[in-house]
């Protein structure tokens, strides 16, 4: 039966004058406990997994806070070791890879890591 038929079932005018109606509705009521407890085991299924995927995301995250991933690049295109003075150019460097990997980092919905907004955080 379909969850609308079944909740239609379960939700509609109880008839007192006859138990075929009583015999129906508890026929309905042990189909949805039957829902109810294979919906509860999918539940949990997923909240393990969401949790591993979440504890996976967390060692990721602190692995590339820490890794030295930089490409040696600014997002301007020039060296960050040969970078021109921030007075002349207008800006600090700012490594390419290391401000996309915050970026991504920053993006991973409902988990611990922290939603700031893109900003670098390894001193260059």
């Amino acid at each position: 039966m379909s969850d609308t038929m079944l909740l239609g079932v379960l939700r509609m005018p109880v008839d007192d004058h006859g138990d075929i109606h009583l015999m129906q509705l508890i026929e309905r009521a042990r189909e949805a406990a039957d829902r109810i407890e294979v919906d509860a085991k999918v539940i949990a299924e997923e909240r393990k997994r969401a949790d591993a995927l979440a504890a996976h995301v967390d060692k990721l995250h602190d692995f590339f806070r820490t890794a030295p991933i930089g490409s040696g690049v600014c997002m301007c295109g020039d060296e960050i070791a040969t970078h021109a003075d921030p007075m002349s150019c207008g800006h600090s460097p700012v490594d390419e890879v290391e401000y996309h990997a915050d970026c991504l980092m920053n993006e991973a919905p409902e988990t611990s890591l922290p939603t700031d907004s893109c900003q670098p955080t390894r001193s260059v």
